[in-house]
């Protein structure tokens, strides 16, 4: 684990340097979107209400550490990079602060309720009219369009109306909500992706606005169940996830392995030559005693080895702890040391893709307000007098 810097990790100038992006966005999938944005070099502003901030600066929070908006994992992993200024956009010097700063802004990220933004005043419209080159990203839960885009959604009443319970779980029993939030993160990472889009096509088609829908991302991500429906009307359901014939799953001496059973003669000759004994050809049960007799006795990581050199994927089932201490992880660096000055020195985890001309970087996530002064001072060319008066007036 390596210590991570201020300049790009890598070879080369970073991908998305000169790229400006107004962060306007609370919470997990927009920060994520413009988490990935300022990984790849581009300066990214956040932009957070005066003395509150970001509501994910206060997840965790006890009772007796709720006013420090500093030391919350979900804030910290969220928003590295990134530049915190504060804000008030229902203030009228707050608003011609922001209008200021979209003049030299490239994207704009936002996951208010649909219409919140033009009630501000600062619809795609009227930000196109200042700056004609801008993307303007809005992530919501059912998109801009359609009967349900005000409704409220919590990630497991995404996971349910999009579909994905339908499928996680077992046959028989209730349907189960994936343990993280699925939908919010890889409509993020659907979001970061449309924003490069976009900023591609700007050359010929100029600035746009991308409508991200977190419900439209869940059933884009429900693998081909919508087309067996279309083709066939076969609705899937949950599937069988072990016990009995068929299991997966066998204890290891140090925890869990995930494990296919043989799927034909070839295989089933494999595995004994694997498990040192013959094996019943019609009988899955009995082979299934034998491996799991012989996957006890080993490690995963063990088991893991045995499985890749008889060609079977077989693989270890990690917790975070034992991911973090993986050679695997250790040997490409994938989590970087960043000190922050409140939480401390704590590993991150780093970018999810490489590129092998440019690097990426990853900085401790901002305090609320670090980089106010900073922004409006030494970019807009604002006072020390005016930013001070504005912080009394709580503009900022």
């Amino acid at each position: 684990m390596t210590a991570a810097k201020d300049d790009a990790r890598g070879s080369g100038t970073m991908a998305l340097h000169g790229v400006r992006v107004l962060d306007l966005t609370q919470m997990i999938a927009g920060p994520y979107c413009t988490r990935l944005f300022a990984l790849y070099g581009a300066q990214v502003i956040k932009l957070e209400r005066p003395r509150v901030g970001d509501r994910a600066r206060r997840i965790g929070a006890t009772a007796e550490s709720k006013e420090n908006l500093e030391p919350s994992a979900t804030f910290l992993y969220l928003n590295t990079s990134k530049k915190s200024v504060t804000l008030n956009l229902k203030s009228a010097q707050g608003m011609e602060i922001f209008m200021r700063l979209i003049c030299d802004t490239d994207v704009v990220v936002e996951n208010f309720r649909p219409g919140v933004m033009r009630r501000l005043g600062i619809s795609y419209e009227a930000l196109d009219a200042i700056n004609n080159k801008l993307v303007m990203v809005s992530i919501s839960n059912f998109g801009q369009t359609g009967p349900y885009r005000d409704y409220d959604a919590t990630e497991m009443n995404l996971q349910a109306w999009g579909g994905l319970m339908h499928m996680a779980g077992e046959r028989g029993r209730e349907p189960l909500r994936l343990g993280y939030a699925a939908a919010q993160y890889e409509a993020g990472q659907n979001a970061f992706a449309a924003s490069m889009a976009a900023l591609l096509a700007r050359p010929t088609m100029g600035g746009q606005h991308v409508d991200i829908a977190i419900m439209d991302t869940v059933m884009t991500s429900l693998n081909s169940a919508h087309a067996h429906y279309s083709y066939n009307q076969q609705v899937q359901g949950r599937r069988p996830a072990g016990g009995g014939k068929g299991t997966d799953r066998f204890k290891a001496s140090d925890g869990y392995v995930i494990a296919r059973p043989p799927r034909n003669a070839v295989e089933l000759e494999r595995l004994s030559k694997v498990v040192g004994e013959s094996l019943p050809v019609d009988d899955p049960d009995a082979v299934s005693v034998v491996f799991a007799r012989w996957v006890a006795a080993r490690t995963k990581e063990e088991v893991m080895a045995a499985g890749q050199k008889a060609q079977f994927a077989w693989g270890a089932l990690n917790s975070t702890q034992e991911i973090m201490q993986s050679a695997q992880i250790r040997e490409r660096e994938f989590f970087q040391s960043v000190d922050h000055p409140v939480a401390g020195t704590l590993p991150y985890a780093g970018a999810p893709f490489r590129m092998g001309a440019s690097g990426t970087t990853v900085t401790a996530a901002p305090t609320l307000g670090q980089h106010t002064h900073d922004i409006l001072c030494g970019s807009l060319g604002y006072t020390d007098d005016q930013v001070r008066h504005w912080a009394h007036e709580g503009v900022v």
